[in-house]
């Protein structure tokens, strides 16, 4: 090797020692400044992580190799309000485990991504209760296998069974005492058939249905005063009620907004025997924030009547599209 080279790398050598020298410490102090701040402010941190960012209401840790975990916290609480595990440090690869709890740290819903996509078992809760809503498992952020719908005191209400992604084979509508008294049964370029069944489990009546709607399904009530003879002038203006009361209350979701997320999201539910709506999830793939704006809207609606099956009213399944698009 020549003198000039040895010289270059001498040189070079003691170049990165002097920036080492000169800026280690600064981030030494960086550093030790973050960690006294996190432990002032009193967030708990992961042990053996590195601290990446802490500020107030939020704290940045690399837990390990390929996992970042960013956590916010709600304002002068130590409590979590939102948790995400990302598979980068530029935070954009969801891949790990993932919540949202509100201010008393009960959850919101709780699950995991996979590159980016739900994945595994989800579960999303009643507002402010520890009592699940609705969960079941997500493959590359379609549903797939069971789904189940809970009703506020635990009661099994739904049952939604996927043969693949988001394709539904089978619904079942249950009763308090776990009886099932409805049934749909859905076949590709088939159409539907529909079982209605009593209390006990008595088979009252069954439909077969093509691009027709049942006989049987639940209406919105309209607020006008017009006399409404036939089941279709019923349905057009209750589905216009339903339209109008949705474009008057839906606020787009900050997040959605911001990443031009849009989309149609179909809400099912049920409409109970005196009117009133039960269990509801989305029932295809959309992103959260949509699912969660549109149920919200969607539960405060009243006034729906319910179908009238043997001379009495009964509980049906209805399923709502809600579309979210950016102008």
């Amino acid at each position: 090797m020549t003198f000039k080279y040895k010289h270059l790398i001498i040189k070079s050598w003691c170049l990165l020692c002097l920036i080492m020298a000169t800026n280690y410490p600064v981030f030494a102090q960086t550093h030790a400044k973050m960690l006294k701040l996190a432990q002032k402010l009193g967030y708990p941190l992961t042990e053996q992580a590195e601290l990446l960012q802490c500020k107030e209401n939020y704290i940045f840790e690399r837990v390990a190799e390929n996992q970042y975990v960013e956590s916010f916290f709600y304002s002068n609480s130590t409590q979590v309000g939102e948790m995400t595990t990302y598979q980068d440090e530029k935070r954009q690869i969801r891949h790990g485990k993932t919540g949202v709890w509100n201010k008393d740290g009960k959850p919101i819903y709780e699950g995991a991504y996979d590159n980016n996509e739900l994945s595994g078992e989800w579960k999303y809760y009643y507002p402010n209760t520890n009592q699940l809503q609705f969960f079941g498992e997500y493959v590359q952020g379609e549903h797939k296998g069971t789904w189940t719908c809970l009703d506020p005191q635990g009661n099994t209400e739904i049952k939604y069974f996927y043969d693949k992604p988001d394709h539904i084979a089978e619904v079942q509508l249950f009763n308090l005492q776990g009886v099932v008294i409805q049934k749909k049964t859905h076949e590709k370029d088939k159409g539907q058939k529909i079982d209605y069944y009593d209390d006990e489990g008595k088979l009252l009546e069954t439909e077969i249905l093509g691009q027709n709607q049942s006989k049987y399904s639940a209406t919105h009530s309209c607020s006008t005063a017009q006399q409404l003879k036939t089941k279709e002038e019923i349905d057009v203006c209750g589905e216009r009620e339903i339209y109008k009361f949705l474009g008057e209350n839906i606020s787009y979701p900050n997040y959605a907004k911001e990443n031009g997320i849009m989309g149609k999201v179909y809400i099912s539910f049920v409409v109970r025997a005196d009117g009133s709506l039960g269990s509801m999830m989305s029932i295809r793939k959309i992103d959260n924030s949509l699912m969660f704006e549109a149920m919200r809207v969607v539960s405060m609606m009243t006034r729906w009547k319910p179908i009238q099956l043997d001379g009495k009213s009964r509980p049906t399944l209805f399923t709502l599209p809600v579309n979210f698009k950016l102008q």
